[in-house]
């Protein structure tokens, strides 16, 4: 074993020395490390703190009445998107911090009633709970999610309300709801 172990010395002493540092050696300019092209990117959409920023949708209208029921379905009047598939979610009226209780899908150009079946039931707090309709567009996945499918923007405002906590107006309908 201790010959293997010297051999292996005497052969990587000899590489080092064969490699030298002498005088005759020819100077190796130095090489610029490669360049690299920024990669481009799509700008990223815009984000208020709730998730993407609201998008124009002119046809676009929801309309809830009051109603009553046992805390688990909800029915909007009329719920129509015109810029591609949408959703039609209830939520809480608590400001700008509503919570989502559920959605239901609403088809470009539809424009009747849609039944919106609770994942969260409506608290029971003893009055009248108010609830809002809110108006959300697609992002192409077919699946509702408050951080990637933006709210609808209000073209018109006829309600007054600013849901969106980055102050812009949304599509939306407050409601009452009362329990059977």
């Amino acid at each position: 074993m201790k010959k293997t172990t010297l051999l292996a010395l005497a052969a990587g002493t000899a590489l080092l020395a064969g490699c030298g540092s002498g005088a005759a050696e020819t100077p190796v300019a130095p090489v610029a490390a490669p360049q690299v092209a920024p990669a481009t990117t799509a700008p990223a959409p815009a984000t208020t703190a709730r998730g993407v920023a609201p998008v124009a949708d002119p046809g676009a209208t929801v309309d809830a009445d009051d109603q009553s029921g046992d805390g688990r379905t909800v029915v909007v009047r009329e719920a129509r998107v015109t810029a591609g598939p949408g959703w039609v979610v209830i939520r809480t009226d608590d400001d700008s911090d509503g919570r989502v209780l559920g959605s239901a899908p609403v088809q470009p150009g539809q424009a009747g009633p849609v039944t919106v079946t609770l994942t969260e039931p409506v608290p029971a707090t003893g009055d009248d709970d108010d609830l809002t309709a809110v108006l959300h567009l697609d992002d192409g996945d077919g699946v509702f999610d408050e951080r990637t499918d933006p709210a609808v923007l209000d073209e018109d405002d006829d309600d007054g309300d600013r849901d969106d906590s980055s102050g812009d107006d949304v599509e939306d309908d407050d409601f009452d709801y009362r329990f059977d």
